[in-house]
């Protein structure tokens, strides 16, 4: 996949990829975390 090649058209090492999906899953997790905390921040649970 073009995604895993850089400029000069070497494959990136795998963990170099697997910390990259690891870090945007993450980042989506803690977005939607943060979301849901919002919409029930007002509410008592």
């Amino acid at each position: 996949m073009e995604y895993e090649k850089n400029i000069k058209g070497k494959p990136y090492p795998k963990f170099i990829l697997a910390q990259v999906i690891m870090f945007i899953l993450k980042s989506i997790r803690n977005l939607f975390l943060r979301k849901k905390h919002e919409k029930y921040k007002n509410q008592k649970i």
